[in-house]
């Protein structure tokens, strides 16, 4: 096997590509993580730490020795080590794509300095180094004139900006390093400052450990774990809020298996923000409370080396075990490795993470798109004044290409959206910026996509238009930590994770009903979308949805379009549920209220025909669906465009209409054209979008030939 082979592995083929895009649910195949392969997850864990009901996700694998994980909050990337091939990878969570760079001097345990500057544990040269730079940083490499064993694994307290580190003899063993002699002698738990490299200090006693190895800190820093592989042990120490000194050792868990390394063996350890202790040992992972009692055991098919929390929300596990890297989403959090992390902000207009306003890269970031030719004096002048609205009509009046490129920025797709969304909702919490951007509404249109949306001037305008709702000026201005939080709704409910979705869903509808009142349109809106995304069952789902449209049929009329939403949604579940009679009459119903408010070749008209062809499509009533689907294409075509994407989506719908129901394959082949050189024209040949769609059509060209 050669080292620097690495792949993920596929969990779904063209077909299924191809079911999904004739079924209208192409956007559903286009997640990267449906790449990844799963298997069942097993073990006895309580619920409230983790669900065993959810896959075991490969997210990488032929390795031979997969080490050192670490999350990087501002590039939403997770790095990790081969030992044994001595390199370094980067894991995208954006892409779900992995790259390596070699060499890595055998790196090890790794994790962030204050600075966001990697701290990394190297075999190779037995020393620990901070890659603030080029050559990096080393910050020891020798303690009283011996060079140090093979430091292995690593963590920064956040407040004493000091490193602690495990030294066992693993690096000098070949295969995981280096054979050679060990002049220290022993093997020890040291420290070093950040801002003074070479003041090595030993922080146990000499002879202590056998090997110690993985060490963390308790959520509060005030506590240090230190674990010895082959005593199978895990002691704990106070840590000295002044001085940063170990001191008052105690046994915390024994027993962790034999202390051999074929049977499993104590290694990475981690604290979640409960004080849990997650530990590698025999058979996977164990879970120790904060009182040293054992909470639950979880099984990992492969001996596990190390792990760390990462995304955008810390609750997703990541298990370096041997030859792979597996993900699992846990109930509890993982504590941020420093307090820089909980900083991060996005740029405005690329969204990249960037290290608060006056990092310097807020800037850069903004010049890179020329755009937005400001400083941030200018944008606080901007926002402390009226000017926004003038400066927003002056940079894109008259200039169509510099929108959409303003909105191209701005689009986030379901693969990325979580940590895009939570980040912009801290860009809209900020002082700085709040008092002119909002969000538009959540996630909408074609992709997925949720717009920073905007100046809040434009959103000052609408309401003064809306003649139920008559808010006033203070009052929308506090509606955008609302919208937020009804967007992060959303996104929960699109990737599954029901539990922070209803979660977000109830604070944005307690929020709308307290300023708005219950019967406000807003309030509505958001109860609905809290139905659709609270993973309730589809029965309750129909209860609950039937009780709120008598509620809005009172307060907003027969004919408001967020009554039309229920009733579209409410039609679907009924599909779901195999009541299709009541189904078509519901959808029926909705498209008849578009056709009279909206008229026939609206886009929301448009996608309740939509609806009404998917259904006829699980009825295999090719007909009615043709018919739908054609109808629906020309009032996309009239309100949207020949190119936009829901324009798009219904071509290669009608097309496989055509070639499923009619057999009629020159149809179907001319419409598929037509709708890639729709998404060439729309993206360009290179964009991902474009190269996803032009892969899944190759396929059914081929089909159709």
């Amino acid at each position: 096997m050669m080292c620097s082979s690495f792949r993920l592995k596929s969990g779904s083929d063209d077909l299924d590509a191809t079911r999904d895009m004739l079924m209208g649910r192409a956007s559903t195949s286009s997640s990267p993580m449906d790449r990844l392969a799963t298997q069942n997850l097993a073990g006895e864990v309580p619920s409230s730490l983790l669900s065993l009901s959810q896959p075991l996700v490969t997210v990488s694998t032929d390795h031979k020795f997969t080490e050192g994980p670490i999350y990087l909050h501002m590039n939403n990337e997770l790095h990790f080590s081969d030992i044994v091939c001595d390199t370094r990878s980067i894991l995208s969570l954006a892409t779900w794509t992995v790259t390596s760079s070699t060499p890595n001097n055998r790196g090890n345990g790794m994790t962030l300095a204050p600075s966001g500057s990697l701290v990394v544990c190297e075999h190779t040269t037995s020393s620990l180094i901070l890659e603030d730079k080029n050559p990096p940083t080393v910050l020891a490499s020798h303690f009283q004139g011996k060079e140090l064993n093979s430091p292995n694994d690593v963590v920064v307290h956040k407040t004493l900006n000091r490193a602690y580190f495990s030294d066992p003899t693993y690096g000098r063993m070949p295969g995981f390093g280096i054979e050679r002699d060990a002049p220290l002698g022993f093997q020890g738990v040291f420290s070093v400052a950040l801002d003074n490299p070479g003041t090595v200090r030993l922080e146990c006693e000499k002879e202590k450990y056998g090997q110690p190895n993985g060490v963390c800190f308790s959520p509060d820093g005030k506590q240090l774990y230190v674990n010895d592989s082959p005593n199978a042990s895990i002691d704990v120490y106070d840590v000295n809020e002044t001085t940063g000194a170990l001191n008052n050792c105690k046994r915390f868990f024994s027993e962790i298996g034999s202390g051999k390394f074929e049977d499993g063996i104590v290694d990475g350890m981690k604290c979640d923000e409960q004080g849990n202790v997650w530990v590698t040992g025999p058979g996977g992972i164990w879970i120790i409370g904060s009182d040293g009692v054992l909470r639950g055991k979880l099984d990992i098919p492969e001996h596990v080396g190390n792990l760390a929390w990462g995304g955008p929300e810390m609750n997703l596990l990541f298990i370096c075990a041997s030859t792979s890297v597996y993900m699992l989403q846990t109930e509890v959090h993982g504590e941020c490795t420093n307090e820089m992390i909980k900083r991060v902000e996005p740029c405005p207009l690329c969204r990249k993470l960037i290290l608060g306003f006056d990092c310097g890269k807020w800037q850069s970031s903004i010049s890179e798109h020329g755009l937005w030719p400001t400083s941030l004096k200018n944008l606080r002048e901007l926002a402390s004044g009226e000017g926004f609205n003038e400066y927003f009509q002056k940079q894109f009046n008259g200039n169509e290409e510099a929108y959409l490129r303003w909105k191209e920025v701005l689009m986030i797709t379901r693969s990325e959206d979580l940590v895009k969304l939570r980040a912009l909702v801290k860009l809209v919490q900020s002082q700085l910026l709040r008092r002119y951007v909002t969000f538009g509404g959540g996630v909408k249109e074609d992709f997925g996509v949720l717009e920073l949306a905007a100046p809040a001037g434009l959103w000052e305008g609408k309401a003064k238009r809306d003649k139920k709702d008559k808010v006033s000026t203070k009052m929308v201005m506090r509606l955008d930590i609302l919208d937020a939080s009804f967007a992060l709704g959303r996104a929960y409910s699109f990737v599954g994770d029901f539990h922070d979705s209803r979660r977000y869903y109830e604070r944005a509808k307690e929020g709308c009903e307290e300023q708005l009142g219950r019967d406000s349109e807003k309030a509505i809106e958001t109860t609905h979308l809290s139905v659709l995304g609270s993973g309730i069952s589809v029965g309750e789902r129909i209860e609950r949805l039937r009780e709120l449209l008598k509620r809005m049929e009172a307060s907003l009329g027969e004919e408001d379009e967020v009554t039309f939403e229920t009733l579209n949604s409410l039609g679907g579940f009924l599909q779901e549920n195999g009541e299709y009679e009541e189904a078509i009459k519901v959808k029926e119903r909705c498209l008849a209220g578009r056709i009279k408010v909206l008229g026939k070749d609206h886009r929301d008209t448009a996608g309740s025909l939509m609806g009404l062809g998917v259904f006829y499509f699980s009825t295999q009533n090719y007909k009615k669906l043709l018919e739908y689907y054609e109808r629906a294409l020309k009032g996309f075509e009239t309100t949207l465009g020949k190119t936009r994407p829901s324009t798009l989506m219904t071509v290669m719908n009608t097309a496989g209409a055509y070639c499923q129901g009619f057999d009629d394959v020159r149809k179907a082949r001319k419409l598929y054209q037509r709708a890639l050189e729709g998404y060439e024209a729309q993206f360009g040949k290179d964009h991902r979008i474009t190269m996803f769609y032009a892969k899944n059509l190759s396929i059914l060209l081929k089909r159709v030939s």
